[in-house]
């Protein structure tokens, strides 16, 4: 029973994994939180460009009057 905690006494949750599959699993948790963090980021810039863009042809328009 010793072995089925950690450290801070709360049960593990994946108590008979062996130290490939945690590897595995824990490759698999980081590739998906890669990717949402990708996403977010991607998705930031291309915000960030087209409010540059509304900027400019906004200048261009005033500056066409």
């Amino acid at each position: 029973m010793a072995g089925k905690k950690g450290k801070s006494g709360r049960p593990r949750k994946y108590v008979n994994e062996t130290p490939e599959e945690k590897e595995l699993r824990l490759k698999r948790q980081n590739r998906i939180y890669q990717k949402r963090f990708q996403d977010k980021k991607r998705a930031e810039r291309k915000e960030l460009a087209l409010q540059i863009a509304k900027q400019k042809f906004k200048t261009e328009i005033e500056g066409g009057k």
